[in-house]
């Protein structure tokens, strides 16, 4: 209205239509986290109500709130798909190892470099988009893959040699061969997508990277450190224990 009587309807046309009825105005936002948006939104939209009760009404509109309700949308269903997945791949570990105790174990290596991943982006303020979504799902799925390898031939050879120190170090020196080197080519090749120009591309391949080098060492370190302290026997008997000498043949 000030606009109005000081320079009359030309100044106005940006903002209002030719009826005069209607008036929009255009905030422009940083790219943020997606979950701030909808609290952002919801707090616009509650003072207007507010301050033009009675007087008019507001409707928010434009391409912020599109993205923003599309990607909460995308990464609330993404969080209760992975919820799933987890469960039923431990179930799965549990009856392809039958054992309940070392389902839950093998979970381990394969959560770990999920929770490290989230850990490193929330360290360096990285938000979480529909690209780093999508690292989660790349990352458990090479982890469980490497991980049943492992755990497979290490079943085997323990069934072979009746002896849990070769059967974990013919896993480590067989299967960690060839799962260091497939597992290097996948993480060399998602490092790649690091040098985009996109931005989103760039996170995707750093941070999926960073899981699948982090999945590798679990599968290599942590797993067979695990399976020292635990000592599985499968439900085999008569098998020669872990002692301290497999750390020198481990190393």
């Amino acid at each position: 209205l000030f606009m109005f009587e000081n320079a009359g309807a030309e100044q106005l046309q940006p903002l209002v239509d030719s009826q005069f009825s209607q008036m929009r105005l255009a905030v422009v936002m940083p790219w943020i986290d997606t979950i701030y948006y909808r609290t952002f939104m919801t707090d616009i939209q509650s003072k207007f109500d507010t301050e033009l009760a009675g007087l008019a009404t507001t409707e928010i509109t434009g391409v912020v709130p599109l993205l923003g309700t599309t990607l909460f949308g995308v990464i609330q269903t993404a969080v209760q798909s992975y919820a799933i997945a987890f469960v039923v791949i431990t179930i799965m570990m549990m009856l392809l190892l039958s054992s309940v105790r070392m389902g839950l174990l093998a979970m381990i290596p394969n959560l770990l470099p999920i929770l490290l991943m989230l850990g490193a982006m929330h360290a360096l303020n990285i938000p979480l988009d529909m690209f780093t979504i999508l690292v989660a799902s790349i990352a458990i799925g090479i982890a469980v893959d490497d991980t049943i390898h492992f755990i497979t031939h290490y079943r085997m050879a323990m069934a072979e040699h009746r002896d849990m120190n070769r059967a974990l170090k013919s896993a480590i020196s067989e299967v960690g061969q060839a799962v260091t080197f497939t597992t290097l080519i996948l993480g060399c090749g998602f490092f790649m997508l690091t040098f985009s120009d996109y931005l989103g591309l760039a996170k995707m391949g750093g941070f999926g990277a960073l899981a699948i080098f982090v999945a590798l060492l679990c599968d290599l370190l942590l797993l067979p450190a695990l399976i020292m302290i635990f000592k599985p026997r499968f439900g085999q008997k008569d098998i020669i224990e872990i002692n301290t000498d497999v750390k020198e043949g481990v190393s």
